[in-house]
């Protein structure tokens, strides 16, 4: 009578068994993606540790705007942004020009190799 009992589920699956089914797949996954987090912040530290190496300094190409000149004329630079230019009687229109890269060392952007 005891195994006819314990065989009377019909295939269901009770409540506490659920509860520690879940509670196991839970508790073994949370130690998991702590893992896969960690080997992420790891990789990503030694791409940037990298990027530092290889890549020690910055280029910033700035760009700048110039009052058309009349006849035929060089345009004047009106502003520039990456340097200090500035005129203010230019009175036609407007035109914009690539200024060279300026070189910023590591020290200006704020980021120090690691060493």
């Amino acid at each position: 009578m005891f195994r006819r009992l314990w065989n009377d589920d019909q295939g269901a699956i009770i409540t506490v068994e659920w509860i520690l089914i879940v509670g196991l797949i839970i508790f073994g996954l949370i130690p998991g993606f702590i893992a896969v987090r960690n080997a992420g912040n790891a990789t990503l530290a030694t791409i940037g540790n990298i990027l530092l190496e290889v890549i020690p300094n910055f280029t910033f190409s700035g760009f700048g705007i110039a009052g058309t000149g009349t006849g035929g004329a060089q345009a004047t630079p009106l502003a520039q942004v990456g340097g200090a230019a500035y005129q203010s009687d230019v009175t036609r229109g407007f035109t914009s020009y690539e200024v060279a890269p300026t070189l910023l060392s590591t020290g200006v952007v704020g980021v120090k190799p690691v060493p």
